[in-house]
Order: C-alpha cells, then structure tokens, then sequence
C-alpha cells in the first residue's frame, strides 16, 4: 500500500514539475525583433502557396521557442493541443514567408527612424504572434518612399471559384469560335487571293505590246544615258515601259521555307517596286498549302506549273546500264552530285527544255531565282529594261570554274557540232579557251541568270542542244546547264551583249558576290565574309582582263598557243 502511495506522490509531483516548467518557459520566451537573418530558410515563397511543416528544413530552429524542430515526429492530428500549436505555427510561418518576399523585392522594415525596435510598456503585454501582426501593420520603406505594407491574399470563396470556373469556360468558347473564323477566312483569303492573281494576270496581257530595243528612238526622256552606271539612282520604270519578263523558279514542295526566305530578300530589294510576275515549277503539282504560302509572301502575281510530260524522265535513248556504271563511278569518286539523278533532270531541263514550256512562251525576258539564295543590296533599276536598251542578251553575277570531271567530252563536242553547222565563233569565245585552245573550264553561274528567251529559243540553240542531248552527256557525265549557256553565249556573242551585274549583291552556297565600292555604300548591306570574286577558283579577273572588243577566233581552224599581250589575250591563227 505504502508503495503505491508513494507512487501516485512522485507521479503528482513530476506532473507538477512538468507544468511548472511549461508555464515558465512560455512567459520568458524571447522578445526577438524581427530580423530577416531570422527567417527560415524556405523552401519555396510563392505568397498563394502557406508553407506547412514539410516546408521547413531539417535544421530549422525556431526562435520562438529556442529549440529544433523535429518535423517527422510532429504530427498536427496528434492531439488537440499539438493541432493548436500548428496551426498557430503555420500563422506565424506565412507572416514570416509575406516578410521575407517583401525583402526579396527590395523593401526594409523600419521600426523607427533608427532602425532599432519599438520599446514602449505595451511592448511586454504583446505575443510573438501579436509582435508580427503589429510589425506587418507598420509601414515599410521601398526606395526611400514610405509605402503600405501589401495586403495578405485571402483565400477564394466558392462563388469566386464558381465565377473563373465560367468565365474560363466562356473564353474557351470564344477561342474555339475565333479558331472557326480563321479557318473560314483562310478559305475565302485563298479564294480571294487566286481571283486577284488570275484579274493582275490578265491585266499585264492586254498591257500594249512593247517595242524592241532597236526601234526605241534615242531622243525618248525614260532613255537613260549610255554612260550612267546602273547602280546609280535611277527612275522606276513606268508600267507600260517594262519589258515583258517574268520571275522564274524551278522549285519542289519541300523547298518552301527557304523560298520565303529568299522571296522576302528578293520583295525588299526589288520587286516590291517593279511587281513583275512569277512562275514557279515544280516536278509534282504544288500543295495548296505551297500556294497560298507563296500568295501571301509575294506583291505580283503568280502561276504554279508542272514540267511536261517526258522532260522529268530519263531520254529513251539512253543506255541505262552504261549511266548506272557511269553514276556509280562518280558516286565513287565523290564528285558533286554524281550520283543523282534528279539533278541530271534539273540540268537538262535548264540547259534545253525550260523556254519550250507553255507558260514561258508569252515572256521575251526572264530572270532565273533558287530557293535559298540571298540578296545585300537594293536594285533601284530596271534589270530588264537597263539590258534591252543596251541591246545586251545575258547578264550574270558570278563566273567561276566547272568541276573538269563532270564535262569531258563537251568541248570537244560542241568543237564538232560547230564545223558541222559553219559556226565560226564570236569574239567572247576567248574568254574559254585556254593557252592551248582547250575548254579552261570558266563559265557563268546560271543560278543567277538574266537572259532574253530567244537566246536559247532559237533554231541554232535548239540544235546544239538536241545534239548535245542525243549524245547523253547529261546523263553520263552530269554536265551542268550552266557550261552548256555559257559555251554557247561565248560561240554567238560579244562580250559587249553580256553584263556583269556588279551592283547586285548575291550569295549561293558558299560563293558570295557583294561590292564594297563607294557608291554602294548605302545600298548594299554585305556581310563580313570574303567574297568569291577573287578567290583561285574564280573568273571575275579573267572577265575584267578580257579585252572589250574581243579575240578573232575561228572556232574550226587549227590553233597556235595563246599568247598574253599585255592586260589581254590573243590568238594567233595558222592560215
């Protein structure tokens, strides 16, 4: 009995002591003022996020009651008293994460204008949880301007929750209404977009016919003079003076986004001003997605074509297994393209087929764009008519050499076709030769080509063509269209019938053309690279050396070793 008594005596007296120590502890809390060194070291502080114990670090120590927090053995639901203490703690934590975001924003807490704590006799009477409400109620200094202290969000009431909940669902109403709209309007844009392409079509072919450049009189005032450089400010051309000329592209779907890349250079530098029209063609029928894509990029009108039947395929007369072995040897030796065929169709077509086509026949003039290319400077003239009036056929940008494995036989052939046919040759034909009457491999670069249609769409090109092509050189050796022009521009013109646009700033690949002179200083924007023009693989200087009025050469005679006089070339001639 005696054990039991004393039992219940020590059990009274160390709840007691409990107690007791309890109660002591909790009046002599430290009266802390606030310092933001204090805050916890949060683990996120977005103000609609309160922080709960698991927000907390592990270390924490809170000092409000000067010891550690053990966050795994708290547990809120314990008990009525451990509930309490949390939720009061959980107060506390978000006053202090308000505190900590307002510092975070360059705000400070004064308390006074020392920046010491308030000490007053209610000072003692408050509760650390007081101390916060009263600190939060003070004002706060943001760059040196007293300001209020931000309001605490409150949390949402249902009907608010209701209220996003509706309005949300209206603008997701709203959006899918917009979205049919545009569809609509996309619809009716294309079909706007064709009917005013097919009415700009029709307008330029009843323009009245232009005049040739001969029979254009001297004394008219849009005639420039002879001695002005075309890079120089120059009118726009009237509409019923332009020539009749066309853009065209031989492109495929898949070329899109580098066609807008270059249609956009190509609009800002020139054709904004002058809206001649464009033909693209393509191998396969252009998407509509394609179409309205270019519609929509470009000021002029527009026609979509396709090749004719049989210009896209390999000839029948071709022997297919002596090209399979000729392909698979320059696949082999790693030549440019030797082992595609589409580029074969592409060079072909170029070279011979593209002015047969029914939508080139009603163009006297064209200008030869590729996907991709680049253009610096702003053409404030008339290509077209600048050439017509100084009765010049072909213009080019760049002349560089051909790649000698993929041309091996063609000047020797087109040495044959010339005797056969009487043609003697120009005074350009020169400009080809090497020192020992061979082809140096120069050519001009036909990705840019501007050129009048009749060059090519005549009987004696048709000629050299079809015997170039019955030989099955395109095939069996890839040769290029641009070899295949510029022989033939050499064989029938002078050089004062070719011009070199040395205004115009261009880039293909990696062979850039932009001028740094004086008087393109503002127009032109060239980028930092090198350009080609004097690189070991081009032909600028050769061209620039070439005398004007050329070299007499019969194409089909016997010749001696060319000879340099001076800046020029010559050739002597045996009989």
């Amino acid at each position: 009995m005696r054990r039991i008594v004393s039992l219940l005596v020590l059990l009274a007296v160390g709840g007691l002591l409990l107690f007791a120590r309890r109660f002591f502890a909790k009046q002599s809390a430290p009266s802390i003022p606030l310092q933001f060194a204090d805050l916890p070291r949060f683990k996120h502080h977005a103000l609609s996020k309160p922080l709960s114990l698991e927000d907390y670090p592990d270390d924490y120590i809170d000092p409000w009651s000067n010891r550690a927090s053990k966050k795994k053995s708290v547990s809120p639901v314990a008990s009525d008293s451990l509930a309490k203490k949390f939720i009061k703690r959980k107060v506390i934590a978000d006053k202090k994460d308000m505190l900590f975001q307002m510092y975070l924003k360059g705000m400070t807490y004064r308390n006074n204008k020392d920046g010491g704590a308030l000490k007053n006799e209610e000072e003692t009477d408050l509760s650390p949880l007081g101390k916060l409400e009263r600190d939060l109620n003070a004002p706060w200094i943001w760059n040196d301007m007293i300001v209020d202290p931000p309001p605490i969000p409150k949390p949402i009431s249902n009907k608010q929750l209701k209220n996003i909940e509706e309005f949300t669902e209206k603008q997701n109403n709203i959006q899918s209404t917009v979205e049919k709209l545009y569809s609509l309007s996309s619809q009716n844009l294309a079909s706007v977009q064709k009917l005013t392409n097919d009415l700009l079509i029709q307008q330029q072919d009843q323009q009245p016919p232009l005049s040739s450049p001969d029979s254009r009189s001297s004394s008219t005032s849009n005639e420039w003079p002879v001695d002005l450089k075309p890079y120089s400010t120059l009118p726009s051309t009237p509409l019923h003076l332009r020539e009749s000329a066309v853009i065209l592209i031989l492109c495929q779907n898949s070329d899109l986004i580098p066609l807008l890349h270059t249609l956009r250079q190509f609009e800002d530098r020139f054709n904004r001003r002058y809206k001649y029209p464009y033909l693209l063609i393509n191998d396969l029928p252009f998407t509509p997605h394609f179409q309205s894509k270019i519609l929509t990029s470009v000021s002029s009108p527009v026609e979509f074509g396709v090749v004719e039947p049989g210009t896209w395929e390999i000839p029948k007369w071709i022997n297919t297994t002596v090209f399979a072995q000729c392909k698979k040897r320059m696949e082999d030796d790693g030549i440019m393209y030797g082992g595609s065929i589409s580029y074969r169709h592409m060079c072909r077509w170029y070279s011979g087929l593209f002015y047969k086509h029914e939508l080139m026949k009603k163009y006297k003039w064209y200008w030869r764009l590729e996907p991709g290319v680049e253009f610096y400077c702003d053409v404030k003239y008339d290509p077209f008519v600048y050439m017509a009036q100084r009765n010049k056929l072909y213009g080019f940008v760049i002349t560089l050499l051909e790649i000698k494995e993929t041309i091996p036989s063609l000047w020797s052939l087109t040495r044959v076709f010339a005797e056969q046919n009487g043609v003697k040759g120009a005074g350009l034909l020169g400009f080809l030769a090497d020192e020992k009457g061979d082809y140096n491999g120069c050519h001009f670069w036909s990705n840019f080509e501007i050129a009048r249609v009749d060059l090519w769409d005549q009987d004696l090109y048709n000629k050299y063509f079809e015997f170039l092509d019955k030989w099955g050189g395109f095939y069996y050796e890839r040769w290029g269209d641009a070899p295949v022009h510029s022989i033939f521009v050499a064989l029938t013109l002078s050089k004062s019938q070719v011009h070199y646009f040395h205004d115009i700033g261009y880039k293909h690949d990696d062979f850039l053309h932009c001028s740094t002179d004086y008087e393109l200083e503002f127009t032109c924007i060239c980028p930092k690279e090198e350009p080609f023009d004097w690189n070991i693989g081009s032909c600028l200087q050769r061209w620039l050396m070439y005398p004007e009025k050329g070299i007499d050469w019969d194409f089909n005679k016997e010749l001696k070793p060319l000879t340099k006089l001076g800046s020029s070339l010559s050739i002597d001639i045996n009989g």
